[in-house]
C-alpha cells in the first residue's frame, strides 16, 4: 500500500504480530488485520514458486505440452481432503469470480438439472454476494432475459441494543428461503459473506433449495483454509474457492469444482487447442484436460497450491483444523476487545463465524456531519480507512454497509471487518481498538 506520509513523520509504536510473522513478506511497518481482502503467501512458498517457474522457462514445451496436468495433481490430492472432494473432480481457474462465472455461463448455456435459463427464470442472490459476482450474474441474467431477485441477510449496519437482535443461522436460513419463487432456478450462494463475514447455513440450505427444483452455485471465495468444507456431502451443482486467501497460496490460484452428474458437459470459459477432440482420445477427462490447459499462461500459482497446503501447518506447528480454530478463536477474541472499546454488541452468533467478524461503529448521528464525513476524499472509499493506515498504520476494511431491503446503508453507518490468520496477534486488536477511538473522537470535531 502506498506511504502517504513523508518519511520524516513520527511513526508510532505498532504492537508486536506473532512470532510467525516472518515466515511472511508483508511490510513489518503496517499491522495487517486485512487477510480476507487478498490473503499473503509466505515466503516458503514464494520461493517454490520461482523454482516452478525457472522449471517452465529451462524447458517450456516439456513443460505445457507434457507435464502440467501431472504437475497439478499434486495440487489436486493435497486439497481434495479439506474439500471433502476426490481429487479427479478439482480443476483450477484463476479466482473464485472465475469460477462463478464459469458456473453461471453453464447454467446460462446448457442449464444445470434442465435447460437453459430463460425469459422465465430466476437466479436468487443475497445482497452480501461480492460485487464482482453480481456483476456477473447481472450480465448473463441481461442476455438470457432472466430475472435476478435479491434477498436481504438483514445483518447489523448499525449498533445493536440487546442479544436478542443478533443474526442467528435460523434467521439467514429463513431470509434465503424466504426468497424462492416458482421461478427459481439457481442460487449463488456465499459460503462466507465478503461484507459481513457470516459463514451462511449452506449444510442446510443447498438440500432445502434442491427440493424445491433450485441448484447452488456455492461462492467459497473465503471457503478453503478457512472452514471445514464437505462436498460430497453438500452437493452443490458448483463450488469456487480461492487458494491465494486463507490457504496462502499465491495470487492467481482458485479451484473449481462440479456435481458428477454436471462434470462431464462444463467447459472452460477459453477453449484451447484440444477441444476439438473426441474424448475416447484424450488422456484425461475433457473436465481436467480443458482446464488444465486453457493457453499459454504462468499457472505455477496453481502448482504451488499443494506446497501452501503443506507448508502453512507447518509453520503454525498444527494441522489444518488446528489452524482454522485457532483463527477463529483469534478473532473472536479480537472482535470481543473492539467491541467492548467501542461499547457495542457483537452483532452475529460466534458459531456463524469464521476467521473473521464484523463490528458496527458508532453512528453519526447529525446528518449534516456525517454528510460531510463521507465527502472527504480518500483512496481506499471511505477516509477512515486512509486514516487509520496513513496514521496508524493499521490496514483494515470498512465494507460498503447495507441496509435491511439490500441498499446502502444511511451516510454515518458504517462497519469494519478484522480478519485473524496465524501470524497476528491479540494486542494488534487492542491497538486497533485505541486507534479507532482517537480517530472517531477526531471525527467528531469535523
Amino acid at each position: 500500500m502506498p506511504r502517504a506520509e513523508p518519511l520524516s513523520a513520527p511513526q508510532p509504536t505498532l504492537p508486536k504480530p506473532s512470532p510467525l510473522f516472518d515466515h511472511w513478506a508483508m511490510d513489518p511497518s503496517i499491522v495487517h488485520l486485512n487477510h480476507g481482502s487478498f490473503g499473503a503467501c509466505p515466503r516458503v512458498v514464494l520461493e517454490a514458486q520461482q523454482e516452478h517457474r525457472a522449471r517452465m522457462e529451462r524447458d517450456a514445451v516439456s513443460f505445457f505440452a507434457a507435464d502440467l496436468s501431472k504437475l497439478l495433481d499434486p495440487s489436486r490430492e493435497a486439497v481434495a481432503p479439506l474439500l471433502g472432494a476426490q481429487p479427479e473432480s478439482i480443476v483450477f481457474v484463476r479466482n473464485a469470480t472465475q469460477g462463478v462465472l464459469t458456473a453461471l455461463t453453464h447454467a446460462a448455456r446448457v442449464g444445470i438439472g434442465g435447460s437453459p435459463l430463460g425469459a422465465d427464470d430466476e437466479i436468487l442472490i443475497a445482497d452480501h454476494e461480492y460485487p464482482a459476482c453480481k456483476n456477473n450474474a447481472e450480465a448473463i441474467a441481461s442476455r438470457c432475459g432472466t430475472r435476478i431477485r435479491y434477498v436481504s441477510l438483514a445483518t447489523p449496519t448499525a449498533p445493536i441494543d440487546s442479544v436478542s437482535q443478533r443474526i442467528t443461522a435460523d434467521m439467514l436460513f429463513d431470509r434465503i428461503m424466504a426468497g424462492v419463487t416458482e421461478r427459481t432456478r439457481v442460487c449463488l450462494l456465499s459460503l462466507i459473506t465478503s461484507p459481513s463475514g457470516v459463514r451462511l447455513p449452506v449444510e442446510r440450505l443447498i438440500p432445502a433449495l434442491r427440493a424445491r427444483g433450485v441448484e447452488t452455485i456455492l461462492d467459497a471465495a473465503h471457503g478453503i483454509g478457512c472452514v471445514p468444507i464437505d462436498l460430497e456431502a453438500w452437493q452443490p451443482a458448483f463450488f469456487t474457492t480461492n487458494a491465494h486467501k486463507w490457504l496462502c497460496a499465491p495470487k492467481g490460484a482458485a479451484i473449481l469444482w462440479a456435481r458428477d452428474d454436471i462434470r462431464p458437459k462444463v467447459r472452460p470459459l477459453t477453449l484451447s487447442n484440444e477441444a476439438h477432440l473426441p474424448e475416447s482420445s484424450l488422456k484425461r477427462s475433457r473436465w481436467q484436460t480443458e482446464f488444465d490447459y486453457v493457453g499459454t499462461d504462468d499457472v505455477t500459482a496453481w502448482i504451488c497450491i499443494a506446497d501452501a497446503a503443506r507448508e502453512v501447518p507447518k509453520i503454525a506447528g498444527t494441522d489444518w483444523a488446528g489452524v482454522m480454530r485457532a483463527n477463529h478463536e483469534l478473532v473472536l477474541a479480537g472482535r470481543d476487545t473492539l467491541c467492548e472499546a467501542l461499547g457495542v454488541l457483537p452483532p452475529i452468533e460466534d458459531d456463524l463465524l469464521g476467521p473473521m467478524a464484523m463490528v458496527p461503529l458508532p453512528s453519526a448521528t447529525d446528518p449534516e456531519r456525517a454528510k460531510r464525513l463521507a465527502a472527504r476524499p480518500a483512496r481506499f472509499g471511505e477516509a477512515l480507512v486512509d486514516t487509520l493506515l496513513d496514521r496508524y498504520r493499521i490496514s483494515v476494511p470498512l465494507p460498503r454497509a447495507l441496509r435491511a431491503d439490500g441498499s446502502p446503508a444511511p451516510v454515518g453507518q458504517r462497519v469494519t471487518r478484522i480478519s485473524a490468520q496465524v501470524y497476528n496477534a491479540p494486542e494488534q486488536y487492542g491497538y486497533l481498538a485505541r486507534c479507532l477511538l482517537e480517530a472517531l473522537a477526531d471525527e467528531a470535531k469535523l
